[in-house]
């Protein structure tokens, strides 16, 4: 019999993300990790969406604050997870065309070396007054085949972190009204940094329920 017999079906995110199924009910996912959810699914942000005119700071989100000491602890967090995976287990796929436990750590860390960082950089530029257009950042399977071959799962961790560390400083170094700055995403429209950032930590906590 294989060793995977019995796991359950495999899931995508909103953005077509593979990934493993997770043993959470969305309301237990949100009530796990303190994340504002809408009423459209897993990541649905319509509970939190900012409208014109909006304050700085979303009352029904987590405070800045704590969104960065949730964002902080990834490597923890993620390495919690991963204990009592031999390599078998974290390179197996539950379909073809989902990813496996590797190929989640590894599309993580692109986004914050690539992804994440690219809109934070909207941001930064932006003139008063002005709403950048926030970069997509679509799953790159080219760019997680090439990770998962330089880096064992551990060493993913650990470049994810050093990774993360600096994007937190990035985060630190806004100021209070920062944090109320508007953007334009690409697929929720008009947004503030704290929603953003929000949606970053739920990212992160919807893949770690995956593996």
């Amino acid at each position: 019999m294989s060793p995977h017999a019995g796991r359950p079906a495999p899931t995508k995110d909103e953005n077509g993300v593979p990934g493993r199924a997770s043993h959470f009910t969305q309301q237990e996912r949100a009530a796990r990790h303190g994340i504002v959810k809408g009423d459209g699914g897993m990541f649905d942000m319509s509970a939190a969406f900012p409208k014109a005119g909006d304050g700085n700071v979303h009352e029904d989100m987590p405070p800045p604050e704590a969104l960065m000491d949730r964002l902080s602890g990834i490597r923890e967090t993620l390495a919690a997870e991963l204990v009592g995976l031999a390599d078998e287990d974290l390179a197996w796929r539950p379909a073809p065309d989902r990813w496996s436990v590797k190929e989640v750590l590894a599309h993580l860390l692109d986004l914050d070396e690539r992804g994440w960082p690219r809109r934070l950089q909207a941001f930064a530029e932006a003139g008063a007054g002005e709403e950048p257009a926030l970069p997509p950042t679509p799953p790159d399977e080219a760019r997680n085949r090439e990770l998962c071959l330089a880096h064992t799962a551990e060493g993913l961790l650990d470049r994810l972190q050093a990774v993360r560390n600096a994007n937190l400083d990035r985060l630190r170094a806004v100021p209070a009204g920062g944090w109320g700055r508007f953007a334009r995403h690409p697929k929720s429209g008009r947004v503030t940094l704290h929603w953003l950032v929000n949606r970053w930590a739920e990212h992160d906590a919807g893949h770690v329920d995956q593996i």
